[in-house]
């Protein structure tokens, strides 16, 4: 019958027809439940197709989140942004399209996130960025300020994980124009370009600033929170991007990268909790450059009390690449006589052994015969070392 209107050019009675088809459906008896499949009566797609064909889509839309069909909404918002001059003007019918169909909060959550998903899919593997205004209007009118932070943060993460240090050619950038996230995603194809590594810092920073914005009409403490982690993570993204541009330069051959690595901790205020495991990448990436001298300069200015892994493991690390001059100038310093010992031994230091031997009989004495007071890592990694069988992990 709908048909049979379209022909003789009845549009307004084949879309009521139509949309008094939901309510016959609601109304089937059981022996016809095999004609519905997922949810969606099997003619559920023929009427979408036909109501967009009649161009009322606000109906087609409805009808499609009433079945809860995703292909059959994906229709319909496809039709809106193809039909559309531009990214905004996109958006807007979209969000027009939405309220002219009265659909409910758990209808407008699901066509955002189809929106979201389908741009995320499309867009995601290109790492091409524009500026994705349609996408956050969408967000917005449906879902809320919220949302669009949310959705900003997904991008940064996205762009910190997957992008390039520098930046690429312009054959990459050019090759996704025609993908349907760039519909929805970007104004003018001529202004993408692909992303680089430091552009995830500029993208945390907005983030931040749009949960600042959430923070300050609802007043929710996650958003204020959130806010101060994504500058955090900012100040982050932008020195490894940074150091990573150093490093594909000129490498790490001219020292004093160790202690840029503090530095960073330090600002960040994490070094307490992350000084031990500071030392031992420490230590590991100056014995792999061979800078052995670095090494002993950097433990023998540590702070009174020595570096938290103690001297021992660094002392066995220098006499295992036969550094032994610089080795001597730390022995002294060590605690553990039994290691301290074992060190001379190897130095053919025979007099200084025994002395520390001699020492070390009155350690385990002094606590009661439980033998090396090192314990954890650097016990383990000097006692290896001097067995000959050490291996970094």
């Amino acid at each position: 019958m709908a048909r049979i209107c379209v022909r003789y050019n009845r549009q307004a009675v084949a879309s009521q027809l139509l949309l008094s088809l939901d309510g016959r459906s609601q109304q089937q008896p059981e022996g016809a439940a095999e004609a519905t499949t997922g949810g969606v009566t099997a003619g559920g797609e023929q009427v979408v197709g036909l109501l967009l064909s009649l161009g009322s889509v606000s109906m087609a839309l409805r009808k499609a989140v009433d079945a809860g069909s995703p292909d059959s909404i994906q229709r319909c918002i496809s039709a809106v942004i193809y039909s559309a001059a531009d990214v905004e003007d996109a958006a807007n019918d979209l969000i027009r399209v939405c309220k002219e169909g009265d659909l409910t909060s758990a209808g407008r959550d699901l066509v955002a996130s189809l929106v979201l998903n389908r741009w995320r899919q499309d867009g995601g593997g290109s790492r091409i960025i524009g500026e994705d205004v349609g996408v956050k209007m969408v967000l917005r009118a449906l879902h809320g300020a919220s949302a669009v932070a949310q959705h900003s943060v997904m991008v940064a993460l996205r762009t910190a994980i997957t992008a390039p240090v520098a930046q690429a050619g312009k054959d990459e950038a050019s090759s996704s124009g025609d993908r349907w996230w760039s519909r929805l995603g970007r104004s003018d194809p001529a202004e993408s370009r692909v992303l680089i590594r430091s552009d995830a810092a500029d993208m945390f920073r907005n983030a931040g600033g749009e949960f600042s914005g959430v923070y300050g009409t609802t007043r929710e403490p996650s958003a204020q929170l959130s806010a101060v982690v994504l500058q955090e993570e900012s100040d982050l993204c932008r020195s490894q991007a940074q150091l990573e541009r150093l490093s594909a330069m000129r490498g790490w051959t001219r020292g004093g990268e160790v202690e840029e690595a503090r530095k960073l901790l330090t600002k960040l205020k994490v070094l307490p909790e992350y000084e031990r495991r500071w030392w031992k990448v420490a230590v590991d990436a100056l014995v792999e450059a061979g800078r052995f001298s670095e090494l002993a300069q950097m433990a023998g200015s540590s702070a009174s009390g020595g570096p938290p892994i103690g001297f021992e493991p660094i002392v066995a690390l220098l006499l295992e690449n036969q550094q032994f001059d610089l080795a001597k100038g730390l022995i002294g310093r060590c605690k553990d006589m039994e290691q301290v010992a074992s060190f001379y031994e190897t130095l053919g230091m025979r007099e200084e052994a025994m002395k520390a031997q001699q020492l070390a009989e009155q350690q385990r004495r002094s606590i009661g015969g439980s033998g090396s007071i090192l314990t954890g890592w650097s016990s383990t990694i000097a006692g290896a070392v001097m067995r000959g069988g050490f291996t970094r992990s």
